[in-house]
């Protein structure tokens, strides 16, 4: 017995060996412990989880829909033309002018040319101006093509199908137009050479008729 006593307190003693735990109680205890700690965090995750989807959903339903439409412009005719605005171009012996995509497009889009468009849709959209359309419609050629595009976006559908068709029909308008000032710069063109070219004509009759004489 006393032997035993003083194994005891030689291990006890021992640097070597670390002192085993001791439990309070019973060690189920510390079980049910972490076990309360695991549902208060995972609570918290949920909860953190439930704001996180909270605000998506708020952002998600704040996220204005929009909308886009578009219409394409033929600018020039598919196969040549000899039309009378050209007949300067011939006389002088040059190379017809061929239409510059760039510079018809920024007159497509200048306040001078768009802004009376716009005005037609006032009536139905009040808010509608040349600011407040311009920075959502575009107009573009299509790779090498003779087409433009015209391309308008807004958060109302209907309001782009409408003004879309009043733009279309605007660039219309301006187109023949166009086509006119072009073909009355022929007839000028004509009217002001044809004095020159009958007196021309007149003077050659004058040489054949001298010459059929000799």
């Amino acid at each position: 017995s006393s032997t035993m006593t003083r194994d005891l307190d030689i291990t006890a003693n021992s640097p070597s060996l670390p002192s085993p735990p001791t439990f309070k109680g019973d060690p189920g205890s510390s079980l049910t412990i972490v076990l309360g700690v695991v549902r208060r965090k995972l609570w918290l995750m949920l909860a953190l989880g439930l704001a996180v989807g909270a605000v998506s959903v708020v952002k998600n339903a704040q996220v204005v829909p929009m909308y886009q439409s578009s219409f394409r412009l033929l600018v020039e005719p598919v196969r040549e033309q000899k039309n009378l605005s050209r007949l300067t171009d011939t006389q002088q012996g040059t190379k017809p002018q061929e239409l510059d995509y760039t510079t018809q497009i920024e007159v497509l889009l200048s306040p001078e040319t768009l802004a009376p468009i716009l005005e037609q849709a006032t009536d139905r959209y009040p808010e509608v101006s040349y600011d407040t359309v311009i920075g959502q419609l575009a107009v573009y050629r299509l790779g090498e093509t003779k087409i433009l595009e015209v391309k308008y976006t807004d958060s109302n559908p209907e309001k782009v199908k409408a003004l879309l068709e009043i733009v279309a029909q605007g660039y219309l308008v301006y187109s023949l137009e166009s086509q006119r000032s072009q073909l009355l710069q022929g007839l000028a063109f004509v009217d002001e050479r044809l004095p020159r070219i009958q007196e021309r004509v007149n003077a050659l009759q004058q040489d054949i008729q001298t010459l059929q004489q000799n």
